[in-house]
């Protein structure tokens, strides 16, 4: 059985699933060298899930994936947490011209007109990123924590939410599940997503990120990332 074992920023990874890119699942090529590809089962699980469902609604929609953790978990270069198992960074996605699906090689940092200055002919898709944070929110099997996302995009979504009729009971969860992490950057150019403790990990997993000084350590990993640091939530 996998193993969350520890905090996601003091921890380590046991018997974790490889995430395989799918039609409508990709690693983004930018982030592809740090082989972070590894989770809980729960977590791939998840996304695969909230992919399929995307792209069900979405003709031609693909989840573009970050890193995950190392295989066994523990330090990974340019984060502060990602070390058990827990988390994931996803992409947004973006839509051009004609409404064709935009698929950058990087993570591309967007404003709250939903543009990004990187890619000035891509917009960010408020129907597909509401439905992926519906579907990450709505699971049947895996609890998500948070998101982490920059507070611009979070309001966008939510008006986006209750402009399209969503019940009030789902965008209040979705609501008390987004959020701007404190003390690192604003991440408004991806989602973060950290599930919960498996309920049969109790006692092994560690819920929260531990509050602790982080020590400087060896770059075990460098993917050519902009991501930066992730702190303990709230």
């Amino acid at each position: 059985m996998a193993r969350s074992i520890g905090s996601p920023n003091d921890g380590r990874l046991d018997g974790g699933t490889y995430l395989r890119e799918t039609p409508y699942l990709r690693v983004v090529p930018f982030y592809a060298e740090s082989q972070a590809r590894w989770g809980l089962p729960a977590l791939v699980g998840l996304l695969d899930r909230a992919a399929r469902r995307v792209a069900r609604h979405f003709s031609g929609a693909v989840l573009s994936v970050g890193d995950l953790s190392r295989r066994e978990g523990g330090g990974l270069y340019r984060h502060r947490s990602h070390e058990s198992g827990r988390d994931a960074d996803v992409g947004f996605y973006y839509r051009g011209s004609a409404n064709k699906a935009v698929l950058p090689d990087q993570f591309l940092a967007v404003a709250s007109s939903g543009k990004t200055a990187a890619l000035p002919a891509a917009i960010f898709d408020d129907a597909q990123n509401w439905a992926l944070v519906e579907a990450l929110v709505d699971d049947p099997e895996t609890h998500v924590s948070y998101v982490f996302v920059a507070s611009h995009l979070r309001a966008r979504l939510l008006r986006f939410a209750e402009a399209s009729g969503v019940p009030p009971e789902l965008r209040e969860r979705a609501a008390a599940v987004m959020m701007q992490p404190r003390h690192a950057l604003p991440h408004d150019d991806h989602f973060h997503v950290r599930i919960s403790c498996p309920e049969e990990q109790q006692g092994v997993c560690v819920e929260d990120a531990v509050a602790r000084s982080i020590k400087a350590k060896p770059p075990l990993v460098r993917p050519r990332s902009r991501t930066g640091s992730d702190a303990p939530p709230p």
